[in-house]
């Protein structure tokens, strides 16, 4: 699925938009480490955390996308270390359960958290 399309399953709103990326899949984590030990390429990265260190855990593993969930907003600096690395930021006001389960029901498959 395409970002663009992803965005609608789970009325995402983009923050640093990449609407074209393709998506492979979902993982779902708050645990950096986690992420970086597990995450696949270009899967889509749910999470609460907002602070800046998530760019660059999702630029290390070749995570084009991060979905900031619950309504959390996205921090000034996340924001700016997101555009100097090229990673897409999209928000939801879901929380990542409820936004894994409508990607997973869309056809996404691996979450975990």
């Amino acid at each position: 699925m395409t970002m663009a399309e992803i965005a609608v399953v789970i009325e995402a709103k983009a923050v640093l938009p990449n609407d074209t990326a393709t998506i492979q899949g979902v993982y779902c984590s708050d645990m950096l480490s986690d992420v970086l030990g597990n995450a696949e390429e270009d899967y889509l990265w749910i999470t609460v955390q907002n602070h800046r260190n998530i760019v660059a855990v999702a630029e290390t593993r070749d995570l084009p996308v991060i979905l900031i969930a619950a309504g959390r907003p996205v921090l000034d600096d996340t924001q700016e270390q997101a555009r100097n690395l090229g990673v897409a930021i999209y928000s939801t006001p879901l929380t990542v359960y409820e936004a894994a389960g409508r990607l997973y029901e869309a056809g996404l498959g691996r979450s975990q958290s």
